[in-house]
Formats: structure tokens, C-alpha cells, sequence
């Protein structure tokens, strides 16, 4: 997912797509910019790139290994299921909404 790092508005940008592509499991390269940052744990749950080679060298590693894709993908997927889903975040609306756990 690149995104261009001269517009400064980029920093403000939520990257739904991001977090689409980690949730089904795909071993995802994003742009080391905003919310990436925060979402992105590079070499854990997804890849972060901020230039030209860098984005070069995530492509090689993952074209490099199956093994790092897999594991990549299966990271991505449960930070996606675990922060971004209503199940992964009941606790915290419950006591939003009813003002204590349950």
C-alpha cells in the first residue's frame, strides 16, 4: 500500500485498506507513514517501507520465503481480528456503552 510521504495530509489517512489486507491474511507492505506506524509491527504482523529500496528489499523478502509470508499473513490477520472487530473489542463497548463490564 504506498502512499506518497510529500503530501502532509497522508499523515492524517486511517488505511482501511491496510488493515483489509491483513485481515484476510495477506502479508501486506505498507507505506512507514501515519497510522501504518502505529498498526504495523515491521517483520511481525506486516511490512513497513519508507523508500524506493526498502520497498524493494520487503518484495524480495517476501518472494523469498513461503515460510515468511505465512507467518506474516497469520500475524496480520489476528492483529486485524483482534483491534479492528467487534469481537476483538466487545469489552471495551460493553463498557462504553453500559459503563462496566458485563
Amino acid at each position: 500500500m504506498p502512499l506518497p510521504d510529500d503530501d502532509p495530509w497522508m499523515e492524517y489517512k486511517c488505511n482501511a485498506k491496510m488493515i483489509q489486507y491483513m485481515g484476510v491474511g495477506i502479508p501486506a507492505i505498507g507505506s512507514a507513514i501515519g497510522f501504518n506506524r502505529e498498526l504495523v509491527q515491521h517483520e511481525t504482523n506486516s511490512l513497513l517501507a519508507a523508500n524506493h529500496d526498502q520497498w524493494v528489499d520487503c518484495l524480495n523478502a517476501l518472494l523469498d520465503s513461503a515460510d515468511f509470508r505465512k507467518r506474516l499473513g497469520q500475524a496480520g490477520r489476528q492483529t486485524s481480528l483482534d483491534s479492528y472487530t467487534v469481537q476483538g473489542n466487545i469489552e471495551q463497548y460493553e463498557i462504553a456503552v453500559l459503563g462496566s463490564k458485563y
